[in-house]
C-alpha cells in the first residue's frame, strides 16, 4: 500500500548527517528555539509570551487545522479568517485590508501549504506598516524554500515547526523567534502521564500506519487505517486539550539529533521530480501546475473534478494506492456563505505521496495508478 500518511522514521534516516548539521542546526540559534512536545502547546506558549492586551486577535487562513484555532482561543484571543486563492496562496493586498479593517489584529499567521511558499516579503512589509507579529506556520515546509532559496520559516518574527505532521515523530515542535525584540516564551517542563499517554496513543497511529504501508491486502489495508484513525482521534482527545510547556521524551530528543536532514529531503526533492515529470492527469489537476527547485513535501495536493473525489480516491485504493486527504481534519471554515476557493479545496482535494519512505520503484507504480485514473 502506498500513501503519504505518516509512519515511523526509518532507522536508515537516523545516524550522524551527511553534511554535519543536525535538525537543531537548520532551525536557528539554540537561545532563539523552544522546544515542546506538541505544535499546539508550541504556539500557545508564543503567544502567551507576548503578553497581548484584552480584545486583541490573530488573523489566520480560512483553511486551517484546529491546532492552529484552539490555542489562540485558549489565550481569549480573537480568531479572524483571510481568504487566500484557489491553490491556498495568500494575496498580500487582501491581507492589508483585513488589518486595516479590524484594529484589534496584533498577530498574522500564515501557512504554507504542503510546503509550498506563501509570497512571504511582501506579506511581512504588510505587517511592518501595522507592527502585526508575523509568524510563519512551517508544520507542512520543513526543508522547503522559497525561489530565491531561502528557508521556508527565516522571513516572520517567529517560525513554527511540528515533527508529527511532517515526519515521522510521535511528538515534538520548535517554536523558532528571530525578532530579537520580542519576549521569549517558558522553556519546556515536565511530562505529565497525560502527555505521555497522548504519545503512546500517537505511536500507535504510525506503527498500524507502518503496517498499512507493508500490505498488498487492500482489504485488511482498510482495516489497518480505520484502526489508525481511531488511535489518532484518541492522540487528539489528549493533545488538543493540554497547551502547557511540556518537554519532549529523551529519546525523542536523541532521534531528533540523528535525523538525516538531507537525506530525507532529497529523497522527497528525488520522488516530486519523478512524479511532475511522468504524471499526466486527466480525472485531476495539480493544485500547484508547476514543479518548483527548493520544494520537498511529503505529498503533493491535487483536485478532482466536482463531486469525483470520493470516486476517484476508491478506485486508487483498489490499486494499492491510497490518496489521502484533510477533508475530516480541518473542517473549520467559518461559515457557508465566505471563502468560495476554500470551501472548493476542502471538498475536491487530496495529497499524492511523495515522502521519504517511498522509493523510485514504488514511485513508478504510483505515477503508474495516477496515469490510468
Amino acid at each position: 500500500m502506498i500513501s503519504c500518511l505518516r509512519e515511523p522514521v526509518a532507522k536508515r534516516l537516523l545516524g550522524p548527517a551527511a553534511d554535519g548539521r543536525s535538525l537543531p542546526d537548520r532551525l536557528g540559534a539554540p537561545d532563539d528555539t523552544f522546544w515542546y512536545a506538541t505544535g499546539r502547546s508550541a504556539l500557545f506558549q508564543a503567544l502567551r509570551a507576548l503578553s497581548l492586551e484584552a480584545g486583541s486577535a490573530v488573523l489566520m487562513p480560512a483553511y486551517v487545522a484546529a491546532g492552529v484555532i484552539d490555542p489562540v482561543r485558549a489565550l481569549g484571543l480573537g480568531v479572524r479568517f483571510y481568504e487566500t486563492g484557489r491553490d491556498l496562496i495568500a494575496d498580500p493586498e487582501s491581507i492589508r485590508t483585513s488589518i486595516r479593517k479590524d484594529g484589534s489584529i496584533r498577530v498574522l499567521i500564515v501557512i504554507h501549504p504542503m510546503g509550498r511558499p506563501q509570497p512571504v516579503a511582501s506579506i511581512r512589509a504588510v505587517c511592518g506598516e501595522r507592527g502585526i507579529v508575523f509568524i510563519e506556520d512551517c508544520a507542512q515546509a520543513l526543508f522547503c524554500s522559497d525561489d530565491k532559496g531561502r528557508p521556508l520559516g527565516s522571513c516572520g518574527d517567529i517560525a513554527l515547526f511540528s515533527l508529527t505532521k511532517h515526519i515521522g515523530f510521535a511528538e515534538g515542535a520548535a517554536i523558532v523567534f528571530h525578532d530579537r525584540n520580542l519576549p521569549r516564551p517558558e522553556r519546556a517542563r515536565a511530562r505529565p502521564w497525560r502527555t505521555k499517554m497522548a504519545t503512546f496513543w500517537y505511536r500507535a497511529h504510525l506503527s498500524l500506519d507502518f503496517r498499512m504501508h507493508r500490505t498488498s491486502n487492500t482489504a485488511l489495508a482498510g482495516r489497518l487505517l480505520a484502526l489508525s484513525g481511531v488511535c489518532y482521534d484518541a492522540y487528539y482527545r489528549i493533545a488538543s486539550r493540554d497547551f502547557r510547556a511540556l518537554r519532549m521524551a529523551r529519546s525523542t530528543w536523541r532521534r531528533i539529533g540523528r535525523l538525516r536532514c538531507e537525506e530525507v529531503a532529497l529523497r522527497r526533492r528525488s520522488n516530486l521530480s519523478q512524479l511532475y515529470r511522468t504524471v499526466r492527469p486527466s480525472a485531476f489537476e495539480w493544485v500547484f501546475p508547476d514543479d518548483m527547485p527548493g520544494w520537498m513535501p511529503m505529498a503533493v495536493p491535487a483536485m478532482a473534478a466536482r463531486g469525483g473525489r470520493s470516486a476517484l480516491v476508491a478506485k486508487a485504493m483498489q490499486r494499492g494506492v491510497f490518496l489521502a486527504s484533510l477533508c475530516d481534519r480541518w473542517d473549520f471554515l467559518p461559515d457557508a456563505r465566505n471563502f468560495p476557493n476554500e470551501r472548493d479545496y476542502l471538498a475536491r482535494h487530496f495529497l499524492v505521496p511523495v515522502n521519504e519512505h517511498l522509493d523510485s520503484s514504488q514511485m513508478a507504480e504510483l505515477t503508474d495508478v495516477l496515469n490510468e485514473l
